[in-house]
């Protein structure tokens, strides 16, 4: 048995002083993880907005306005209104309308259509005012003295009346179109009120 031991001690100290020298060790572990390595530096990509993102523009429509101005066009229209430029029906209206749906901006849109609503204005009035004055000629047939052509006359006397008003360079567009509608007015108003005698109707057939 003695022997026995003898010929093993050997091998259980070699395996000890193994084991204890790998319990003894002191492995080398990383304080802390590799960091990822650097993908430059970053910049943060630019806001694109509008247009530039390929978004489409629209433009908010005053629809209610549209719509009125329509329906004012198409009574001109049934009345064979001369003030409409001698349009086919339906010719004026689409012409505004494409204006005022091809504006470059909003901005832009409301001031043709504040323009378009002002000279539609000019036009009713006049309008107006040439059915009082054919009522009057027609009920005082005298009045016309030498006017070969009353019509005419007529257009010729608000023509230079604009004409007076575009030449006034303290008034810009907006101004004169609203004077020109003040005048308009007035004289339908006078025509309406004085008839036959109202100066107007030798003005406008240059008589006096």
């Amino acid at each position: 048995m003695n022997e026995l031991l003898e010929a093993v001690a050997p091998f259980v100290t070699g395996l000890q002083e193994t084991l204890s020298g790998r319990q003894g060790a002191n492995p080398q572990v990383p304080d802390a993880l590799p960091e990822a390595p650097s993908q430059g530096p970053h910049f943060p990509l630019p806001e694109i907005v509008g247009q530039e993102r390929g978004e489409p523009f629209f433009i908010r429509r005053n629809e209610s306005m549209e719509a009125s101005m329509l329906n004012r066009i198409r009574k001109l229209e049934r009345q064979n209104s001369l003030f409409l430029l001698s349009k086919a029906k339906g010719e004026y209206w689409s012409e505004v309308k494409t204006t005022l749906h091809n504006c470059g901006s909003q901005k832009e849109y409301y001031r043709l259509l504040c323009f378009e609503n002002r000279d539609l204005q000019i036009r009713e009035r006049k309008h107006e005012c040439f059915f009082l004055f054919q009522e009057i000629l027609s009920r005082n047939r005298a009045l016309r003295g030498d006017a070969a052509n009353p019509t005419e006359d007529f257009m010729d006397f608000f023509s230079g009346k604009r004409e007076v008003l575009d030449k006034n360079p303290e008034w810009g567009p907006v101004e004169k179109d609203i004077k020109e509608i003040e005048f308009v007015e007035q004289v339908k108003l006078d025509l309406a009120a004085r008839g036959h005698e109202s100066p107007y109707i030798k003005q406008i057939l240059g008589l006096g």
